[in-house]
């Protein structure tokens, strides 16, 4: 596959930020001096920097304008539980959700919470970003304990949130005050088979390809617990060699960080949800910008929350 970069965007300026983190902060400077304005890098790993026209000054952890949240806002969006909860009392629709402190939760209460949602649900860390920790699409009572024993004994999550779980496409809008800027459709990671290589190997081919990108080198396709249990479920192992274009699916989150797919629909994307992002950020009070998970199905309203 052949890379068109953009001008201002060349592999030799920014591959230092592959998989460092700091590929935001690299393009926020770029396009900061090719407005003529004025760049500080505050920290020595490049993550954090202040952009300044003379008169104004904005400082930037990563891609976060750090210096223009609200200390309510940030103590909002921390908490995927809270987000959801300011969202909700807005009246942006998003999933039925229940808050649970491992430590003072048995299982049984856990099972009456699923129940009570309603199969299919999402288990994930009441903190946390990236995806990290986050089982969606879980079927029935069966599977249930599984997630949960890994979500608490293996990855140490204290605070958890147990939610609905909602089907269509996953979607992030970017929102800056009441605009809305752009839009992408996320896809879960995924391999298609060729008929000759393994599961694991389509995996490596993948991940190499990858790396050659400065977003997506940032999340390469781990070989994780969550990797491995969704290829049991398809009937496979990493050792399998699936057909032809036979697609096998490897998470259910669709997370770019996870190996996801990312592909732009800014100009696609219709005005009810460009609305409907604007007032999941508008939402949070002091939240100046944001992206905006969503889930979409046309035949169905979506649901959303502003990602943390």
């Amino acid at each position: 596959m052949e890379f068109q970069w953009p001008e201002h965007f060349q592999p030799s300026v920014v591959r230092s930020g592959f998989g460092a983190g700091t590929v935001s902060t690299h393009t926020l400077a770029l396009e900061a001096w090719r407005r003529g304005l004025k760049v500080t890098f505050l920290a020595p790993s490049g993550k954090e920097l202040e952009v300044s026209d003379g008169s104004r000054t904005v400082r930037f952890d990563r891609s976060r304008a750090a210096s223009e949240i609200s200390e309510e806002a940030y103590s909002i969006v921390e908490s995927k539980y809270d987000t959801t909860a300011a969202l909700r009392a807005a009246g942006v629709p998003v999933p039925e959700a229940f808050a649970l402190a491992a430590s003072e939760t048995t299982f049984e209460e856990v099972r009456a919470h699923a129940e009570s949602l309603g199969y299919p649900v999402v288990l994930k860390p009441m903190r946390g970003s990236r995806g990290r920790g986050v089982f969606a699409n879980i079927q029935s009572v069966e599977q249930l304990p599984e997630y949960y024993t890994y979500l608490v004994d293996d990855l140490g999550s204290e605070h958890i949130v147990l939610e609905r779980h909602h089907f269509g496409g996953d979607y992030r809008a970017f929102v800056v005050g009441d605009r809305f800027i752009a839009a992408c459709q996320r896809i879960p990671a995924r391999v298609s088979g060729d008929g000759t290589h393994t599961v694991g190997e389509l995996i490596d081919q993948k991940n190499r390809l990858r790396r050659q990108n400065p977003f997506l080198s940032g999340g390469l396709i781990a070989k994780d617990y969550e990797v491995r249990s969704m290829v049991a479920q398809q009937g496979l192992t990493m050792d399998s060699v699936p057909l032809r274009d036979a697609d096998v699916q490897l998470r259910q989150k669709a997370n770019a960080s996870a190996g996801g797919d990312v592909v732009d629909v800014t100009d696609a994307f219709p005005e009810h949800m460009q609305a409907a992002a604007v007032s999941a950020v508008s939402a949070i009070p002091g939240l100046p910008a944001a992206g905006v998970d969503i889930l979409w199905d046309p035949d169905n309203a979506g649901v959303g929350r502003p990602s943390s």
